[in-house]
């Protein structure tokens, strides 16, 4: 049975996170690490329906979304982008997200090191 927990700490404050953000280092030979990140939008919603009635008030609309993103490692001339996981309002979600795309990659780890070292006879 192959562990998919994943021990998230809490980030470093950044601005573009408004403060809030987890990682989580991958749990085998990868340098590669998962991240939950929450992206917070303010926004102004003008409605134009009100606007004919003659009731034009602009509503301040603030969606808040959970990310769940994995960063590869580094590769010494190529850039790499995170995978996206998951984005949506449920924090629960996107952490199910990152620990099932770490079962995966484990799982796959795994068979190929078997592979490796179980090699038939030609």
């Amino acid at each position: 049975m192959i562990d998919g927990s994943l021990d998230w700490q809490r980030g470093q404050y950044d601005r573009w996170d408004k403060g809030v953000s987890w990682f989580a280092p991958h749990r085998d030979a990868s340098e590669g690490r998962y991240r939950l990140r929450l992206q917070v939008r303010e926004y102004t919603l003008h409605m134009l329906g009100n606007l004919i009635d003659g009731r034009y008030e602009p509503r301040n609309v603030v969606e808040r979304h959970w990310i769940a993103e994995y960063d590869h490692p580094p590769q010494p001339g190529v850039i790499t982008l995170p995978s996206g996981l998951y984005q949506g309002k449920d924090l629960r979600a996107a952490r199910r997200a990152a620990e099932k795309h770490h079962l995966e990659s484990r799982r796959q780890l795994a068979w190929a090191r078997y592979h490796r070292e179980n090699d038939p006879p030609c």
